[in-house]
């Protein structure tokens, strides 16, 4: 499924307000764009893992810098 640019501005849009659209907001959003309601469902399932892997990468990222200024710390008492 190849969306242009503004189709993708226009869903990203209604991700922001509403990440979990029903099946009439989906149906909607599909005329509207004309793509099949089932590639806006898709899309919106897509988009939303994506979000959960970058939470996922913040808070290792968070871990991991917590660790390496532990590990700074230590270093620091050694020398």
């Amino acid at each position: 499924m190849d969306l242009s640019d503004k189709q993708i501005q226009i869903l990203e849009s209604v991700f922001m307000e509403c990440p979990n659209p029903d099946e009439a907001q989906r149906a909607h959003l599909g005329h509207e764009l004309r793509v099949e309601p089932q590639h806006i469902k898709l899309w919106f399932k897509n988009r939303r893992a994506q979000m959960r892997r970058a939470r996922h990468e913040q808070v290792d990222n968070h871990l991991s810098d917590s660790e390496n200024d532990e590990i700074d710390s230590e270093n620091d008492e050694i020398h």
